[in-house]
């Protein structure tokens, strides 16, 4: 089920030495979600915009350093279409990387901790919960676009409950399989709940 490599901002399934944060051990034990079982942490907002930051940075001075040379050449030179090419590169990189810090700040630091009751999702500081019996089945989320012999690959998938609440769950890999969602797979099927 977990045999392809998507390529995740999230990181592998962490140990269980760390604390949880209260607002997370409350609503577990409120839930009855019994022992912590696995944590996948996600990249923290801090650090996709400090990435996303850096990244721009360096695309910035790149092109103020570009910019006297190329304003300097000939248009017809070769050499200014090739400093032209690369000043067009470092302004692509630097709206990705202010694209990539500003959705860390959009999109928030998000967690997922798996209990051996439920599952509880944290995104910001707002904490939603599911117990294995609501839940209505795990659906593989395929990649729809880009390089095309990647097309069809499991990206992750959705862990969508009976009220239409649903988590999605970035496939990471680690020697070709993904623990967290081995996990799941396994709660899941002792409530006879479909993975599809």
């Amino acid at each position: 089920m977990t045999d392809t490599n998507p390529g995740s901002t999230e990181t592998a399934s962490k140990p269980l030495d760390g604390p949880v944060p209260p607002d997370v051990d409350r609503v577990a034990v409120e839930r009855g979600f019994g022992e912590l079982v696995a944590v996948r942490l996600g990249v923290t907002s801090s650090r996709a915009m400090a990435s996303g930051s850096g990244t721009a940075a360096i695309a910035l001075a790149a092109m103020v350093l570009l910019h006297g040379p190329l304003m300097q050449e000939d248009e017809l030179s070769p050499f200014y279409s090739l400093l032209h090419a690369a000043y067009l590169a470092f302004l692509l990189m630097l709206i990705g990387g202010l694209g990539h810090a500003v959705r860390g700040l959009v999109v928030g630091t998000r967690a997922h901790y798996l209990y051996s009751g439920g599952f509880v999702s944290t995104r910001r500081s707002r904490c939603r919960t599911l117990a294995w019996e609501d839940v209505a089945r795990m659906r593989a989320i395929h990649r729809r676009r880009g390089n095309h012999s990647r097309v069809g690959e499991v990206q992750g998938y959705r862990l969508e409950g009976r009220d239409g609440n649903s988590f999605t769950i970035p496939l990471v890999l680690t020697d070709g399989r993904d623990a967290f969602i081995d996990h799941i797979a396994a709660a899941l099927r002792e409530h006879n709940r479909p993975t599809v």
